[in-house]
């Protein structure tokens, strides 16, 4: 499973949702750092939806209107829960599915 982070510019365009599914089927992904500045706050779930059912997520829009930032993970894999959240970042705890990733306690 991978975590990666992405500055993405122009979520709101088709050929980006076709880009970004192609490479979320080519790899293992489990949670997904986000920035992006131009998709408004009100637009946001739809685009999402785009990536497929299976993420949860969360933003930063109601600490700024400028610095848009999204984390979505996959709950299948990952539990995530945002313990911070500001302007410039969002810190976060994730705990594994140790079931599914074969953890040894």
């Amino acid at each position: 499973m991978n975590l990666i982070s992405w500055n993405v510019r122009g979520m709101n365009k088709a050929y980006k949702h076709r880009e970004f599914n192609a490479f979320l089927g080519q790899h293992s992904i489990g949670l997904i750092a986000i920035y992006e500045r131009r998709v408004q706050e009100n637009k946001t779930q739809r685009v999402i939806t785009k990536f497929g059912r299976r993420w949860s997520w969360c933003h930063n829009y109601r600490c700024s209107d400028r610095n848009r930032i999204w984390i979505l993970w996959d709950p299948n894999h990952i539990d995530f829960t945002v313990e911070v959240m500001t302007a410039q970042y969002i810190h976060g705890k994730k705990l594994s599915n140790c079931v599914q990733l074969n953890c040894n306690k």
